[in-house]
């Protein structure tokens, strides 16, 4: 699979932490589309992560999130592995902006997103 066959494909987004949002909106799934994807070096590390656009929006604490970074949580893991794997361990930053690409998340509005862990699978 090739990213422009991974670019636009219905995705579940599932969120097991923290336990409060579970609590007040469920654990999902959590539906949306795949907006972009790619790495970064975080700590040295090169992290795979993808941006979904969540529809409809999560509303958690007065908040509503349009968006949401998912990274992934385990090395050797990668995003063209849901076609073999039922989910991907991700983390998770939901964004308070409707975003369609890495591009658009500047720091100020990464710092304002929600941070949680999950999971991410085609829907």
């Amino acid at each position: 699979m090739n990213t422009s066959q991974l670019l636009g494909r219905r995705v579940a987004l599932r969120i097991s932490d923290p336990w409060e949002f579970g609590t007040e909106c469920g654990g999902g799934p959590f539906f949306g589309h795949l907006l972009d994807f790619g790495n970064k070096k975080i700590l040295g590390v090169d992290v795979e992560r993808a941006l979904v656009g969540l529809d409809p929006p999560i509303k958690y604490q007065g908040a509503s999130y349009s968006a949401a970074r998912c990274d992934v949580r385990h090395e050797g893991t990668s995003f063209y592995d849901l076609n073999t794997e039922s989910r991907i361990p991700v983390n998770i930053t939901l964004l308070p902006a409707k975003v369609t690409t890495f591009s658009d998340v500047d720091n100020h509005l990464f710092r304002r997103g929600f941070l949680a862990t999950g999971s991410l699978q085609f829907a």
